[in-house]
């Protein structure tokens, strides 16, 4: 799949590499939200100044291993104490182990589509109700929005046990276990949420089952359960998917 040419500026690629340091200012990272917030490209572009610092630094490992590959085969290392050849070869032997690593650890194709479109879902609007069952759930989606996503989805289940066939609960659920990275068991509670057809929450729930689908690499799924959705990039996952 021919890879997506970036038109990325000198200053937008100081403020994302300062990002990816944790040097932005607090008004820098104001505008380096607004850019993610406004700017679709914007997520794949900080991708791949990440992508490029580290082949940059890979590329550095290597050379230094070079530069010490030569000097073992130099005259002047035949009078090296075998302690020093010792502790080079262990050097190059860490730096070969941490390339290799870097190169295990590279997020695969479906990992980053799934990192381009993934968005937890907004939550619904608290009042905090004077119902203690609405009390609960609402308390849970302040925790949600806060992040505590756990802690969200510990709430929502112990309210599911009263009422197992609550759509609003299966949804939530799925998006708090998505948000932590357990997609396999998010895709249960989305699954519960569409076979109510007239769920409010129908269309959302086929966006977020096709992406858990599109992360454990099931292409097929992924692809008819975003096709089912009303969200405004499907059209354009979808054609992505294909590339895959």
């Amino acid at each position: 799949m021919k890879s997506k040419q970036f038109n990325i500026s000198e200053s937008e690629w100081e403020m994302i590499e300062r990002h990816l340091t944790g040097k932005l200012s607090p008004q820098e990272s104001s505008e380096f939200q607004n850019n993610l917030d406004h700017n679709s490209d914007y997520p794949q572009k900080i991708n791949h100044v990440k992508d490029f610092i580290q082949g940059i630094e890979a590329a550095a490992l290597l050379n230094k291993t070079n530069d010490w590959h030569q000097e073992m085969e130099s005259p002047s290392v035949e009078k090296k104490s075998f302690s020093s050849r010792y502790m080079i070869a262990a050097s190059i032997a860490f730096i070969l182990a941490g390339i290799s690593l870097w190169i295990i650890l590279q997020p695969s194709p479906n990992e980053k589509l799934y990192t381009e479109f993934y968005l937890p879902d907004p939550g619904l609007p608290t009042v905090m109700s004077t119902s203690t069952v609405d009390y609960d759930f609402e308390k849970a989606m302040v925790d949600y929005k806060l992040g505590n996503f756990a802690l969200a989805q510990e709430a929502w289940t112990q309210l599911l046990k009263y009422q197992p066939n609550n759509d609003t609960l299966q949804f939530f659920i799925g998006n708090a276990l998505l948000a932590q990275d357990k997609n396999k068991e998010a895709i249960v509670y989305f699954e519960n949420t569409i076979k109510k057809t007239n769920s409010n929450f129908y269309e959302d729930a086929q966006w977020y089952l096709g992406l858990a689908y599109l992360k454990a690499q099931d292409y097929e799924k992924a692809k008819i359960h975003v096709e089912l959705s009303s969200h405004e990039d499907k059209e354009l996952i979808l054609n992505k998917i294909r590339g895959l």
